[in-house]
């Protein structure tokens, strides 16, 4: 660079080197194509705050845009400094820095997931995908696979792969200082940050990883705006639920396998045992899973569903306890799973802390009905979910999309076990509530019951049997609870039919079990004869 070259032709090689036409240039810094080339040939110099748009958009470092200013209004000759960064040379080291990624690197490995990363891998290299939310419940390993997908994936960002954690992040303002904090992005003037940081990423080949987003919903509009003017921008988000965007690919992860009851001698066949291994292990060195070992970490993978989190947690406790006592103590209570690691953040130190983070992020009447959802044994249908709950269809939905609970079949539901035996606790805490939905549920399955009668004697007997056997979970315990709280009439209801059932199954003992309630309450057993 020679010391006499002026301002406009500094700018044209510094446009140049960035491969920028001047009506690219014109768009990023906000002002007429026939005002750059007027400064490009030095008809007119820019004021201050288009010199400073100039030096944003052409990626000039924080540390050099004073003097780039000030050359730019004639208050600095180029002879008089050094502007680094409009040598080609510095200009190609911060390009390569800018593509340095901040990927944090997992202290253990990630067990189980080659299915997930093939498909998340293909996603990220699929060019009209733009959006990716990984959903799940806490505890599941949403993080873990975004940070492990990403490092298997960022050779396809030429401008690096950033990892921001937003959970402490309130408000869009503060988003969009985080991910420039991230990027190395330093504002200046008094321009709009948002419309500085857009202009920054615009034209970079970049993943941005925003994990833990469920909180900022609401800063959707910003998430939109920035896929419009970064187009090259690819955003991976992590989250309890989606966001609803129509351009956006929801990948949503469950537990880890887990073995069937009954399964116990391929145990290593399943993902969730070998974390549970693996990090059994890590807390007691030389821990090694013995037959008669065996049953109870099934049953330990079972009770957590696969949950990475709390298998991890779990297995923590050999030090003291057998797997034998591990799963007792979680059969019995869900705070025993929790752990005093420094390096775990507060809400992942427990399955109750998860959970409770979990149910602050839903709404009122979210947390009305999931607490009433938890009286169900089992999965259940969306009418039973309408009628005893309360729980219209925007409802299931929206508790859907926050990985609350799943659909298990046609017009089924299902709570995750975890999930429900928290959200009953907080059923117990209102003796009158935990009545009332009783009640109702009583009544909902004896009324059904009532209503299959006359089907269950004929044609359709088959498909009728098959559609109690499905309920059965819940219809025992309508009728144990209309025992229980001396409901005559929903007794009554019930009787016959649950009577035809249990004979034409075989279950003898639940048939004479029924025959003998009646004969208690002074009622007419119930006749299959006829």
């Amino acid at each position: 660079m020679g010391d006499t070259e002026s301002f406009g032709r500094l700018l044209q090689k510094r446009r140049k080197l960035l491969d920028m036409t001047q009506e690219q240039l014109a768009q990023k810094a906000n002002c007429s194509v026939s005002a750059i080339r007027k400064i490009e040939s030095e008809v007119r110099r820019p004021s201050r705050e288009i010199a400073e748009l100039l030096a944003e958009s052409l990626d000039v470092p924080s540390a050099d845009r004073h003097a780039f200013v000030q050359i730019a209004r004639g208050l600095r000759s180029g002879r008089d400094t050094q502007i680094a960064v409009i040598n080609p040379a510095t200009f190609t080291d911060h390009r390569r820095h800018s593509r340095i990624s901040n990927l944090p690197v997992p202290a253990t490995p990630l067990v189980g997931r080659a299915h997930e990363l093939a498909e998340i891998g293909h996603l990220l290299q699929e060019p009209n995908c733009r959006l990716i939310s990984i959903t799940g419940r806490g505890g599941v390993g949403k993080t873990r696979l975004a940070i492990a997908a990403a490092l298997l994936n960022q050779k396809v960002f030429t401008d690096g792969v950033h990892f921001i954690s937003v959970l402490l992040v309130k408000s869009t303002g503060q988003l969009v200082t985080t991910i420039a904090d991230s990027v190395g992005f330093a504002f200046f003037g008094q321009a709009d940050p948002t419309k500085q940081l857009f202009n920054f990423l615009s034209g970079k080949n970049l993943l941005l990883i925003l994990d833990s987003f469920e909180h900022l919903l609401l800063s959707t509009d910003f998430i939109s705006d920035l896929l419009v003017y970064a187009p090259e921008i690819k955003l991976m988000l992590t989250s309890y639920e989606r966001i609803n965007f129509q351009g956006e690919w929801v990948y949503e992860i469950n537990g880890l396998s887990v073995p069937a009851t009954g399964d116990e001698d391929n145990l290593k066949e399943y993902y969730s045992v070998s974390l549970f291994i693996q990090s059994a292990a890590r807390a007691r060195p030389g821990f090694v899973l013995k037959p008669e070992d065996h049953q109870a970490v099934a049953k330990i993978c079972q009770l957590l569903e696969g949950l990475p989190l709390g298998i991890v947690l779990a297995a923590s406790w050999v030090r003291l306890l057998s797997c034998q006592e591990i799963a007792r103590e979680i059969e019995k209570n869900l705070d025993f799973v929790a752990t005093t690691a420094r390096d775990l953040p507060e809400r992942h130190r427990s399955l109750r802390a998860i959970f409770n983070h979990s149910w602050s992020l839903l709404s009122p009447e979210e947390r009305h009905v999931l607490t009433r959802m938890s009286v169900f044994q089992g999965s259940f249908t969306r009418e039973a979910a309408e009628k005893i709950v309360g729980a219209n269809l925007n409802l299931l939905l929206a508790l859907t999309d926050k990985s609350i609970f799943c659909r298990t079949g046609d017009n089924r539901f299902e709570l995750h076990n975890l999930i429900q035996q928290y959200a009953r606790t907080q059923l117990l805490n209102s003796s009158e509530e935990y009545i009332r939905i009783h009640d109702l549920l009583c009544r909902y399955y004896c009324n059904w019951l009532k209503s299959l009668e006359t089907k269950i004697k004929g044609r359709d007997q088959a498909d009728v049997l098959s559609e109690i056997s499905t309920e059965i979970d819940n219809i025992r315990l309508a009728w144990d609870w209309a025992i229980k709280r001396y409901r005559i009439a929903d007794v009554k209801k019930a009787a016959r039919c649950l009577s035809w059932y249990y004979q034409l199954r075989g279950l003898f003992v639940e048939w004479k079990a029924i025959g003998e309630v009646l004969n208690q309450l002074g009622l007419e057993p119930a006749n299959n004869k006829s």
